[in-house]
């Protein structure tokens, strides 16, 4: 089972970055996605032009109760820097509070980035949630800059400003 298989209903963003960002996919059965006549592929899920506001937060959201089912099997593979087999937890709660923080901000762009920087900060747990930290801060950092929906080369800088953090 792939990812998009198991989580593509939850929420699909992830799955439109995976499938219509990789010109070199080949399906390799028929119950792949195939391509249309523009070039992307169909997932039987809508395509996002643009990332706005409700939509960044829908994901730190999703991406939070994702951690949350995946904690317990990632602590199990914690073994750097320390096996103390806390990492998925550490994450989870970082992730609590970000989204803790984002149920008082404003609904624009500029207010859901300062609330996932500051609650990702504030709320950092362990090492696992400082380096988490660090990845949302450089995220959400080029993500603010924008106004309005947010096109796929500014999601794509971003997530290289959060690589890099």
């Amino acid at each position: 089972m792939r990812v998009r298989h198991r989580h593509a209903p939850r929420w699909t963003l992830a799955t439109n970055f995976a499938y219509c960002c990789h010109k070199d996919f080949q399906p390799t059965s028929e119950d792949e996605p195939t391509p249309t006549t523009a070039g992307q592929y169909d997932v039987g899920v809508p395509v996002v032009q643009h990332l706005g506001a409700t939509d960044l937060r829908r994901t730190v959201i999703a991406f939070r109760d994702l951690m949350k089912s995946h904690s317990e099997g990632i602590n199990r593979l914690n073994v750097y820097p320390v096996p103390d087999g806390d990492t998925g937890t550490n994450m989870s709660r970082t992730l609590d509070a970000v989204v803790a923080e984002l149920e008082t901000a404003g609904e624009d762009m500029g207010a859901v980035c300062v609330a996932i920087s500051h609650g990702s900060l504030m709320g950092a747990r362990g090492n696992s949630g400082v380096i988490l930290s660090q990845i949302l801060r450089g995220l959400s950092s080029t993500l603010a800059t924008t106004s309005g929906g947010v096109p796929a080369d500014t999601v794509a800088a971003a997530m290289k400003a959060a690589s890099v953090a």
